[in-house]
């Protein structure tokens, strides 16, 4: 997996890669490593023209999706579980918390919006990678993954269609940051056209927009 040249070489971050590769082996195709990774990479992308710490961003993009299969990854019980694992990779107290916090409030259904910048250079990080293309991909996964039906004529029913059109079609007005609304315009844009084209193809035999 290619990723950007900063943390590639860092010693620490290697390290922490090394020590969460296994664990995202349990997780769903749409929140894996990969995923992890290319977020990881487009928050040091953001974090180079916002600025922030890399040392908290960096971190906190990597393990934002650990622990999936055990607790919401905005929970305490996952934020204890992150807490550990970075105590255990030489982490200290104060940069434990902060990338915990990072953790935690990454998702668009957490209970505490981000706040601080690296929060919410992570934050958009994420959502970039719901946003386009690779949106609309890991989308689909996901609800392969759920045994979902991919269209349905009911409102009320959660399909992919619907996770397209009720959650990451909203994800860019979400964003916080002006690097990070530049960088999706393109891909908002190709979300929209696609939902278009799906729900112009799904009316011609009677399933309408959702």
């Amino acid at each position: 997996m290619r990723v950007m040249q900063k943390f590639r070489r860092d010693p620490s971050f290697q390290q922490l890669l090394g020590a969460v590769a296994p664990l995202y082996e349990r997780n769903d195709p749409a929140h894996d490593l990969a995923h992890a990774l290319r977020v990881t990479s487009i928050a040091e992308k953001i974090a180079a023209e916002e600025g922030g710490d890399l040392r908290v961003i960096l971190p906190g993009a990597l393990c934002h999706d650990l622990g999936r299969w055990e607790a919401p990854s905005h929970s305490d019980a996952n934020g204890a579980f992150i807490a550990s694992l970075l105590e255990g990779q030489g982490y200290d107290a104060e940069a434990t918390r902060k990338i915990v916090r990072v953790v935690m409030r990454h998702s668009l259904r957490g209970p505490t919006p981000p706040e601080t910048l690296d929060e919410k250079i992570v934050f958009d990080a994420d959502k970039l990678e719901s946003l386009g293309a690779i949106g609309i991909g890991r989308c689909f996964a996901v609800s392969g993954s759920l045994d979902q039906e991919l269209f349905a004529s009911q409102a009320s029913a959660v399909t992919a269609q619907s996770m397209l059109t009720d959650h990451l079609s909203r994800s860019y007005d979400r964003l916080h940051t002006a690097s990070a609304r530049r960088l999706g315009k393109t891909r908002y844009a190709f979300l929209m056209n696609y939902i278009d084209q799906l729900e112009s193809e799904l009316a011609v035999v009677g399933v309408g927009p959702r």
